[in-house]
């Protein structure tokens, strides 16, 4: 009950005593010859980053620091703390803006209700790069929202929490993030993102990909090369991949549909279901520690074919003939284990799971 009327009481205060900042804008802006220059790094503490291309090979630098107070004189103080440099050395054009450690205000929520100053902190640093294709660009940030779009581009991303939203892009890709969301919609090259706290979205892309998270969904679908998925506690969600599939997942379900190539699914404790496995000589080789798996293969499947449970019921309704290991009469009849062919081919089927159940259906 204290807890309720404290929260109560804050929120109270704070509505009563809002103090409404005004915004003023400090503009730099930067040209430099793009001939000259191959590598861009960006070191923004925090704010926005967009990268976007340029019309000739100019490369322009445009900086903006939003800062909220309550007049001029107070808003060119605070923007004296915002060190902005835009410099070039050898080959490498270095763009960094420093921002102060603390805001202007420095007060806790406690302080803040007897002030009764509610006023927005510091400022909202954007650095906007326009440039032409084929530059490599670094980019390092502690939460900086980042955004390339339509571009040619080697990309290395580091953040510490950071949205990074990526739109018809080109080249290779890196992003390593400890919290922030990785969203990927367009991309010829290969991709590798990782994250400790973070949700994976990666549509229609040619080239190989790799995506790791520790607590988060990872989402790739239409993608034309080989697919890595890593996640501790999440699901993966892997959807019309022309290529090899490798997944893994501790804590999560792993859902796979219309696949090319051969699979490799792991989870720990988390259902597999596979959908859509078209080749006729694939490699398939599924587990899971606690959790059921369901696979559907395509008719023209042949090779052999291992299944087994620990404490479950294993299935196989594959519409070819079953040429079992072991005699029985029933070759669609539920057991624990299945152990033989289908057809004569190369294809394998290895699944194998402690405590779940195995269904393997033709499709």
């Amino acid at each position: 009950m204290r807890t309720v009327l404290s929260v109560a009481m804050i929120m109270l205060f704070a509505a009563g005593s809002v103090s409404a900042d005004k915004e003023f804008t400090f503009d730099k802006k930067d040209n430099f010859d793009g001939a000259a220059i191959s590598t861009i790094t960006v070191d923004v503490d925090r704010g926005q980053i967009s990268i976007e291309k340029s019309r000739g090979q100019n490369i322009e630098v445009l900086y903006k620091n939003s800062v909220f107070a309550d007049n001029q004189s107070q808003a060119d103080e605070i923007n004296e703390d915002y060190k902005y440099s835009a410099k070039v050395t050898g080959n490498e054009l270095a763009i960094v803006v420093e921002t102060p450690r603390h805001g202007r205000k420095g007060m806790d929520i406690v302080e803040r209700i007897i002030e009764g100053d509610w006023s927005q902190e510091g400022s909202y640093p954007m650095i906007k790069l326009v440039i032409p294709d084929g530059k490599a660009v670094d980019i390092m940030s502690a939460s900086s929202d980042i955004e390339v779009s339509e571009l040619v581009v080697d990309l290395d991303i580091q953040s510490s929490s950071s949205d990074v939203d990526l739109e018809n892009t080109q080249g290779k890709l890196s992003c390593r993030l400890s919290s922030g969301d990785i969203n990927i919609g367009g991309h010829k090259g290969s991709i590798l993102t990782k994250g400790k706290s973070s949700d994976i979205r990666i549509v229609d892309v040619e080239g190989p990909v790799e995506a790791a998270t520790a607590s988060g969904d990872i989402t790739v679908e239409k993608v034309k090369g080989m697919v890595e998925s890593q996640s501790a506690s999440g699901d993966n969600r892997l959807f019309e991949i022309t290529g090899d599939i490798d997944a893994e997942a501790v804590s999560g379900d792993i859902e796979i549909s219309t696949v090319t190539g051969s699979v490799r699914a792991s989870a720990v404790s988390g259902d597999v279901r596979l959908d859509g496995l078209a080749a006729k000589d694939g490699d398939y080789d599924i587990s899971s520690v606690s959790g059921d798996i369901h696979m559907a293969v395509s008719r023209d499947f042949a090779g052999q074919i291992v299944l087994h449970s620990v404490s479950g019921n294993v299935n196989s309704r594959l519409p070819g003939k079953v040429v079992f290991e072991v005699d029985d009469e029933d070759d669609n009849d539920s057991r624990s284990e299945v152990r033989g062919t289908v057809g004569q081919g190369d294809g394998r089927l290895n699944a194998t799971t402690t405590s779940g159940d195995i269904t393997v259906d033709g499709y």
